[in-house]
């Protein structure tokens, strides 16, 4: 479920009137209890068709009941961007959402500021991508790079596996949210180095970070994220320093009036940018930044939106009183779920917060090499980092799909 459904309820907690725009159509649906619910107003509309948003939030605000504007997902952020800035409330300006947005210009502002990223190239052939790969030296790390949730992501070690990671981005005929993913290719040096998020917020010019997330990744080529969890497992001292570095990241990308999630890797002690998103993080990072901290990130971006936040605290400013984290189950070996585990024999684990299951008897889970091969979730809470982990090693031990 996208994390932009907690801004509806986060909305609903400081009395507002939540206005959701949704397609209503295949994969752009929202829940039956939100449409059943008295408290919020849907429209239908092409979510992807900016111009037919904004000509119906154009209708919608001559009623002059319009508080603020907040994308739902990754896809949306410059049209909420540009639709915030009609309306003349707080959110990103829209040259900095298209920034965010395009791995491209992101990497060529974080360049020009200093910062590290990896060497990148972007190509729409088979030819430039090879040249591409050539320049910087394999191992290269593919991607699309206007997609999200890390689909067609991958590290290849040759010109013959590089060629068929390109052939299958444009093969590629899967629709997410109703984007295609094109034939332009993002083509970067591997980062050799354990992967994190950043999540903050900036509001006032003031970059707020709650939380430096330590995340589980399966082994290359691919790169499914297979868990996060808050803190990550760092010194007080060394979180302090990412959390600085990270707002300094926002900034020079010019973030205001969002929230943001910065991916990051670790090599040789130094941290490189992977990318910033300016919305909800997603994978429940929210919820698990909540259950460690207290924060909740949906009413933050909710306060920021409306102008109910007007400033925020410099640095890494709050205290992790829980480790929390998420696991996803996943099983690379099984062509066919067999059996779906018991929700209610997980949740009677000890320190599980929640737990949900995504597949379904007869579903074949690894047609895709992305987070669609993942069969389902459970959130942990627990006193410390051992606890958490003994935890998800019970978790896993319940979860049998053959």
């Amino acid at each position: 479920m996208s994390a932009g459904f907690g801004l509806v309820d986060a909305a609903l907690r400081h009395g507002l009137r939540p206005i959701v725009l949704s397609y209503q159509q295949e994969d752009r649906r929202i829940p039956p209890s939100m449409l059943d619910n008295d408290a919020v107003e849907v429209h239908e509309v092409d979510t992807n068709d900016r111009a037919a948003v904004i000509a119906l939030v154009d209708k919608l605000a001559e009623r002059g009941d319009i508080r603020g504007v907040l994308p739902g997902f990754e896809y949306f952020v410059p049209t909420a961007a540009e639709v915030a800035a009609r309306l003349g409330l707080p959110g990103l300006t829209p040259d900095v959402a298209e920034r965010v947005r395009d791995k491209r210009l992101m990497r060529q502002a974080l360049a020009a500021a200093g910062l590290d990223i990896p060497r990148f190239r972007v190509a729409s052939s088979r030819a430039a991508v090879e040249a591409a790969a050539g320049e910087i030296g394999y191992p290269v790390v593919v991607k699309p790079p206007r997609a999200a949730g890390s689909v067609h992501v991958s590290r290849v070690e040759g010109p013959e596996e590089l060629g068929a990671a390109y052939d299958l981005i444009c093969s590629e005929t899967d629709l997410d949210l109703g984007n295609e993913l094109g034939r332009e290719v993002l083509i970067e040096s591997y980062l050799d180095g354990p992967e994190f998020s950043a999540e903050g917020y900036v509001v006032g010019g003031v970059p707020t970070v709650v939380s430096i997330t330590e995340k589980l990744l399966s082994a290359p080529p691919s790169f499914v994220e297979l868990g996060h969890t808050v803190p990550a497992d760092m010194p007080p001292a060394r979180l302090r320093e990412l959390a600085d570095w990270a707002a300094a990241v926002a900034t020079a990308l010019g973030v205001d009036n969002a929230l943001f999630h910065l991916e990051f890797r670790i090599c040789g002690a130094k941290p490189f940018v992977i990318e910033l998103g300016a919305r909800m993080p997603g994978d429940q990072i929210a919820n698990l930044v909540a259950l460690s901290t207290g924060v909740p990130l949906a009413d933050v971006f909710v306060e920021i939106a409306t102008g109910l936040r007007s400033s925020g605290g410099r640095g890494l400013d709050v205290e992790f009183a829980r480790t929390a984290g998420i696991r996803f189950f996943r099983r690379p070996e099984l062509d066919v779920v067999a059996r779906v585990p018991s929700v209610e024999d997980l949740l009677a684990g000890k320190n599980v917060d929640s737990a949900g299951f995504t597949t379904s008897v007869g579903a074949r889970p690894n047609t895709h090499p992305d987070f669609r091969s993942r069969l389902g979730w459970v959130v942990l809470a627990a006193p410390d980092r051992p606890s958490l982990e003994e935890a998800w090693a019970e978790a896993e031990g319940k979860a049998q799909f053959d």
